[in-house]
């Protein structure tokens, strides 16, 4: 009986995840979404870069450094640009 009992539980988890999936897809809708990606980090931080300097006129002064990130990594490229936009936005003011 030791088996059903945990069957048990693990289906109550399974529906209590797709519950609060659901949950989490009602209080997100129109809201940034994370979808991760394989993505080259300096590329991304050069993107970034050149929207700041069309943006801020002092963006001149970020210097981007990348060591040791050569291989893509999983990230929500569009998501990390939106909270790496803001942070130097506020760092440039």
């Amino acid at each position: 009986m030791e088996g059903v009992g945990v069957e048990v539980d693990s289906v109550k988890a399974d529906a209590d995840d797709k519950s609060w999936l659901r949950r989490k897809e009602r209080e997100t809708k129109g809201k940034f979404v994370f979808e991760p990606q394989p993505r080259s980090i300096p590329q991304l931080l050069v993107q970034v870069a050149a929207e700041m300097d069309q943006a801020h006129e002092q963006a001149s002064r970020i210097a981007v450094r990348c060591d040791g990130i050569d291989k893509p990594r999983l990230v929500d490229a569009k998501l990390l640009g939106h909270i790496l936009v803001n942070l130097l936005g506020n760092a440039l003011k």
